[in-house]
């Protein structure tokens, strides 16, 4: 029950170091889905906010400017990312929808599963992208194993998480709005913050005064 507190708790902190700094963060946001509109920017944009983000939760706010340096910075290691991260989820969508179209009486249990692995990977990459910014090397590699084993260490703590996270996704693509507000900032901010939780708890990192 100690990780269902802690998620709680991280999400509230991200909501209070957000809104800190929220007009820093929408301004980063909409920045960031204007790039994204080119498809191939957005792994870069996204590494920006991260990058920003990290210097916000660190005490120290560099808004736009932050977001640029972090594009520049991480724009190479990012495309990496982007490719893989696409095309699982593509190979997991395909799968899901041939299964649905399956008339099988077993078509149903692999289209729970598509849909379970589609669910896991997405977590998986909220995870890496903490992990990239918050882990001495710098390795894509390291940071997806890391999130996995974070998934499996934690499941009550990952389950509150991520459906929080889901709920945010699906609110800001379904209705937009919320995208201009901010979230985008808002979720890569509970990134770095859970991770950071699970390493305060696992005793890799020492807590930030605040926390003790």
């Amino acid at each position: 029950m100690n990780d269902i507190k802690h998620a709680f708790k991280t999400i509230g902190k991200t909501f209070a170091l957000w809104w800190s700094d929220w007009v820093n963060q929408v301004v980063v946001s909409m920045a960031a889905v204007l790039c994204s509109l080119t498809l191939v920017l957005a792994p870069a944009s996204l590494m920006g906010i991260m990058h920003e983000l990290n210097d916000l939760s660190n005490g120290t706010r560099t808004g736009i400017a932050g977001w640029w340096k972090g594009f520049k910075l991480n724009f190479v290691r990012s495309l990496v990312w982007g490719a893989v991260t696409l095309v699982v989820f593509a190979i997991l969508i395909f799968n899901a929808w041939f299964y649905y179209t399956l008339e099988t009486s077993w078509a149903p249990i692999l289209l729970g599963l598509c849909l379970l692995l589609i669910f896991v990977w997405f977590l998986v990459n909220f995870y890496t992208l903490g992990y990239l910014f918050l882990q001495e090397e710098k390795s894509l590699r390291l940071a997806w194993k890391n999130s996995i084993l974070t998934i499996l260490g934690a499941p009550f703590f990952n389950l509150v998480i991520g459906f929080f996270l889901l709920a945010m996704t699906i609110l800001s693509m379904g209705l937009f709005l919320p995208l201009l507000l901010g979230t985008p900032s808002l979720l890569a901010l509970l990134s770095i913050l859970a991770v950071r939780n699970r390493l305060e708890v696992y005793g890799k990192i020492a807590p930030l005064p605040e926390d003790n």
